[in-house]
């Protein structure tokens, strides 16, 4: 099992607690993520509400990563369509690019 530290998980988690975050408990936003569609990963929990080593909080980014995906192209679409979405998919691409980057 390999070691992760990046100063790129830690930049991606701390924008997912911004965003679905508020005083220690899940904002609105965390609801409309459906995260009880892909299991409700512990390591979201973790990443979110503090605790989680760096690993668990790749694990947790891509869960949201995953429901993101989801959400866009097979579940029940957004009432504003894709509206405020832009600066998600942005920082999602970058840490799809970032895994790739060390991996090839």
């Amino acid at each position: 099992h390999t070691t992760v530290n990046s100063y790129e998980i830690d930049q991606i988690s701390s924008y997912f607690r911004a965003r679905y975050t508020e005083n220690g408990e899940y904002s609105y936003r965390y609801h409309h993520l459906r995260l009880e569609r892909s299991g409700n990963p512990q390591e979201v929990t973790a990443m979110l509400l503090g605790g989680a080593d760096h690993r668990e909080a790749l694990i947790g980014c891509l869960a949201i990563l995953y429901r993101y995906r989801n959400n866009l192209f097979h579940g029940e679409k957004w009432e504003h369509e894709i509206q405020g979405q832009q600066e998600n998919f942005e920082r999602a691409t970058s840490l799809l690019r970032w895994l790739m980057d060390q991996h090839t």
